[in-house]
């Protein structure tokens, strides 16, 4: 059978840890917890603008108007005239941006026996090594405005290090409807259902086929 290259998961045990948090769970701690590393995401960041600043008190505000008002119509010519060059232009720096802020994703769920849903923990590098910071985190996820809150920074249950996480509050409700009508929904199939709650901004992939993972 071909290999399904889209599948990077794989089960990493726990390690000889105890965290606070865990060990004052009445539930078991789980003894292991699904890993996947180095999933590629751009990080878009906006151009910065080099504008030259004028010292004030060099021009009256009539003056800085019509000064103003005869740059905006020397740009609007400028653009009229050159408008397929500089269409190409910012598609050639669009992908000079993209490929100098590629950023890697590493991504773990872990089963929370307090919600009993699987919740996810990740954190970012550069290319360079350097990890991602809590604004980069949320800008890859693609985090609106107002929900960046989803997304923080805490313990990880099982590694007792620091990684960002989506809070799980909701998650065993959106479960249920995602779940409704199956009498016993296999563990693949739970799994499946919660990970098309993170795809469209985590964009991760999993064989739909229970006959591609047997044991997941």
């Amino acid at each position: 059978m071909q290999q399904d290259r889209s599948w990077n998961w794989y089960w990493q045990q726990s390690p000889a840890f105890s965290s606070p948090t865990a060990s004052s769970s009445p539930s078991p701690r789980p003894d292991g917890f699904l890993v996947s590393r180095q999933n590629p995401r751009f990080l878009k960041v906006a151009p910065v603008l080099n504008v030259p600043a004028i010292a004030q008190g060099d021009l009256s505000a009539a003056e800085r108007v019509e000064d103003e008002e005869e740059r905006e119509r020397d740009d609007v010519e400028e653009e009229e005239e050159e408008k397929e060059n500089e269409e190409q232009e910012e598609d050639e720096e669009t992908v000079r941006v993209e490929q100098g802020n590629v950023v890697f994703l590493e991504y773990h769920i872990v089963y929370s026996p307090t919600y009993r849903v699987p919740v996810l923990y990740l954190r970012g590098e550069h290319a360079d090594g350097r990890w991602l910071s809590t604004k980069e985190i949320r800008q890859v996820l693609e985090c609106e405005e107002g929900n960046e809150h989803f997304v923080s920074q805490d313990e990880h249950p099982l590694l007792g290090t620091p990684y960002y996480f989506v809070h799980p509050c909701e998650t065993a409700t959106c479960l249920a409807l995602l779940l409704d009508g199956m009498d016993k929904p296999s563990g693949l199939q739970v799994l499946q259902a919660w990970l098309s709650l993170v795809q469209s901004w985590t964009h991760i992939r999993l064989p739909l086929s229970q006959n591609d993972r047997n044991g997941y």
